[in-house]
C-alpha cells in the first residue's frame, strides 16, 4: 500500500504516532489487495472543537473518504470495524464500475 500523510501530520509527532497503529490495521485488512490501493491522510483542524483525521483511500476505479476523531484512533476495535466499512465502500465502487463495464460489453454485442 502507497501511503502518503500529510506534512503537517510528519511534523507533530503525537499525531504521526496516533496514525501508526491505524495505517498498520488498514494495511492487515486489505490483506493482499493492498498493493493496488493507495492511502493518504490529512488533518482538519477548521472546526478547533473538533479536529479530524481524514483518510481517503483509493484504486484504480475510484476513492472513498472517512473522518476519525482523534480520540477515535485509541480504540483499534473500533477503528478496526470503521476501515472494513471504508475498504468495503471502495470495493464496492470497484464493483460498481465492473458490472458498468459488463453491461457496456453486453450491450455492445446485442447491437451486433
Amino acid at each position: 500500500m502507497r501511503v502518503n500523510i500529510a506534512e503537517r501530520i510528519k511534523q507533530t509527532p503525537e499525531l504521526a504516532s496516533a496514525l501508526d497503529n491505524t495505517t498498520q490495521l488498514l494495511e492487515e485488512e486489505l490483506g493482499p489487495s493492498s498493493g493496488g490501493v493507495a492511502a493518504e491522510w490529512t488533518f482538519n483542524d477548521d472546526d478547533p472543537d473538533r479536529p479530524v483525521f481524514v483518510l481517503t483511500i483509493s484504486d484504480y476505479t475510484g476513492k472513498v473518504t472517512t473522518k476519525f476523531a482523534p480520540y477515535d484512533l485509541r480504540n483499534p476495535a473500533q477503528m478496526q470495524i470503521r476501515l472494513h466499512r471504508l475498504w468495503g465502500d471502495l470495493l464496492q465502487v470497484r464493483s460498481n464500475k465492473q458490472v458498468e463495464k459488463l453491461k457496456k460489453l453486453v450491450h455492445e454485442l446485442e447491437v451486433e
